[in-house]
C-alpha cells in the first residue's frame, strides 16, 4: 500500500468513524471501508511507466505489432508512458548484458549478436 493512500484512508478513519489509527484498527471493518474510500478517491493511482524489452534481432513485423501493443497500452487510463526497447541478446543462448552466461560471456564481435561462450572461433562450447 503506498504511503499516500495509507495516510488518506487514516485521515477517513479518523474523520468519519471517530476511530483513532492503531495496528489493532486494521483488522476491522471500519479500516476497510475507509480503505475503499482512499480507493475511490483515486488516492493510490500513481501513472505507471512500462517498459517492454525485445531482442535486438527480433524480426520488423514483431517490432511493429509490440510497437502497437505499448501505443494502445500509453493510451490507457493510469499508464504515463509504455516504451519498447531493443536489447542486444545472443542469438543462440538468449544471454544480455544484463543476464551473461553462466561463468560469463562477452560480445567478440560490435555487430553480430553472439556471444562468446556460442562463438567457437572464442572457444565457446554450445
Amino acid at each position: 500500500m503506498s504511503p499516500e493512500r495509507h495516510q488518506r484512508a487514516v485521515e477517513i478513519l479518523e474523520t468519519k468513524t471517530g476511530l483513532e489509527y492503531s495496528d489493532d484498527v486494521e483488522h476491522t471493518r471500519e479500516w476497510a471501508d475507509a480503505l475503499a474510500a482512499a480507493d475511490d478517491e483515486g488516492v493510490d493511482a500513481a501513472p505507471l511507466i512500462v517498459n517492454i524489452e525485445l531482442p535486438g534481432f527480433a524480426p520488423q513485423g514483431i517490432r511493429d505489432l509490440v510497437t502497437g501493443l505499448a501505443d494502445d497500452l500509453a493510451s490507457r487510463d493510469g499508464i504515463a508512458a509504455a516504451e519498447v526497447f531493443l536489447i542486444r541478446t545472443c542469438r543462440v543462448c538468449g544471454c544480455t548484458d544484463m543476464e551473461a552466461c553462466l561463468g560469463g560471456c562477452w560480445w567478440p564481435s560490435p555487430t553480430d549478436d553472439i556471444c562468446s561462450a556460442c562463438t567457437p572461433a572464442s572457444g565457446g562450447v554450445r
